[in-house]
């Protein structure tokens, strides 16, 4: 799901949810959500699942998966929560918050692994 335009702002805040919902390895989803500027107010980004975690991508697209925008400044504020988590079994998901001029994250970020892994597979913050 890519949600965004290559022009102006994208301001996100509600819920997104594009958790799994079974123990298959590949039932995950995943979110882009780009824009010249990004602002998550008040929003949730939901891409868990019980054994293999989702991709989130916050502004620019450095993993390549489809939006090839890129994103100047991104604003998350403080009451947004952002999760990849596999809940059972397996690796966290992947997270990437990317900016070319400024990227501020004051939101909670989780990408858990489950079970006895608890590993993150990967969470990146960066500002080009």
């Amino acid at each position: 799901m890519v949600i965004g335009s290559p022009q102006g702002a994208t301001i996100l805040s509600g819920t997104i949810d594009v958790s799994g919902s079974s123990s298959n390895l590949s039932d995950f989803g995943a979110v882009v959500v780009t824009g010249q500027d990004v602002y998550l107010t008040g929003a949730t980004i939901d891409a868990r699942s019980p054994s293999s975690a989702g991709i989130i991508i916050l502004g620019s697209d450095v993993r390549n998966v489809g939006s090839g925008i890129e994103t100047e400044r991104i604003f998350v504020d403080q009451v947004s929560m952002i999760d990849a988590s596999a809940l059972e079994a397996g690796n966290g998901g992947i997270v990437t918050v990317t900016a070319t001029e400024d990227a501020r994250f004051l939101g909670q970020l989780t990408a858990n692994g489950g079970g006895d892994r608890r590993k993150w597979r990967y969470c990146h913050y960066w500002r080009q």
